[in-house]
């Protein structure tokens, strides 16, 4: 770098959010759903702030299951291989059921402020008797 951009570019650091003791909270959680042994289902689940950031909308969508497969699933605290509780209240993990199109999808409200930090998973689980196993389990990542 020449003398002035280097100049441009320490002041512009210099003046970033992070330099002046800003801390941007993070906008959302992501994970892609693959089920358990790689079979054809494919799909994607958010954890958002809410407009007022005092609550949390979550959203799992996958597809390629049989129509009417019902799952039950939750966020919980923690990741795949070291789960915890189940985060938020658990009566408002309501069931995703396929439609006719192979589409499973849920959109929930959870009544806490998108966190922003921690270890976060989606734990969805098979449907019928098989509810002990699970279906798909992913951690989230965050979206900046």
């Amino acid at each position: 770098m020449k003398g002035p951009s280097l100049i441009a570019a320490v002041r512009l650091l210099a003046l970033s959010p992070a330099a002046l003791g800003f801390v941007l909270p993070h906008t959302e959680y992501a994970a892609v759903i693959r089920k358990n042994g790689g079979a054809k289902v494919l799909g994607v689940a958010t954890m958002e702030a809410s407009g007022d950031n005092k609550t949390t909308l979550l959203m799992v969508q996958f597809k390629g299951e049989k129509t009417g497969t019902v799952h039950q699933w939750q966020v919980r605290h923690g990741s795949c291989a070291a789960p915890s509780k189940i985060w938020g209240d658990s009566a408002a993990y309501l069931p995703v059921t396929a439609n006719a199109n192979g589409l499973s999808k849920r959109k929930i409200q959870i009544a806490l402020p998108l966190p922003d930090t921690g270890d976060f998973h989606i734990s969805i689980q098979n449907s019928g008797n098989q509810l002990h196993r699970v279906f798909a389990c992913v951690d989230f990542y965050l979206e900046d």
